[in-house]
């Protein structure tokens, strides 16, 4: 059976700048159209505002009930391992166990840059960072 998932409007770009009341009323919309979940994306040094993918998928959970919510790629090796893995777990509480996770070691420069971050060691520290979380 195929299901299908769509991203949600979390900014981009060429978008507006997401808002709770944006964020809420495109899960519900994509809730009520039928599809199984609603994806959020991760960037952070690209020149363009995209809202952080647990905050935007929390506010989804507080309004749907049957999709599921899925990161789609979380780069895991820009943040600390500990507080990740706390946002992660409250993220998947509040929605009621519907966090679909995913997650990679990034694959742009410019976003390690933003945060002074090595680029060449994002695979190292993914694996060091899923090992403690």
């Amino acid at each position: 059976m195929t299901r299908l998932g769509i991203a949600l409007p979390a900014g981009g770009r060429r978008a507006l700048a997401p808002t709770a009341h944006t964020l809420a009323d495109a899960a519900r919309a994509i809730e009520t159209a039928g599809f199984e979940s609603a994806w959020a994306f991760d960037s952070i040094g690209r020149g363009f505002l995209l809202a952080d993918p647990l905050t935007a998928l929390a506010v989804a959970a507080t309004v749907t009930r049957r999709i599921e919510l899925g990161t789609g790629v979380l780069q895991v090796p820009l943040r600390n391992p500990v507080e990740l893995a706390q946002r992660v777990l409250t993220t998947h509480l509040v929605s009621g166990k519907r966090l679909r996770l995913g997650v990679g070691a990034g694959s742009t420069a410019a976003d390690f840059a933003a945060l002074g971050l090595d680029f060449t060691a994002r695979f190292s520290r993914l694996s060091a960072s899923l090992g403690i979380m």
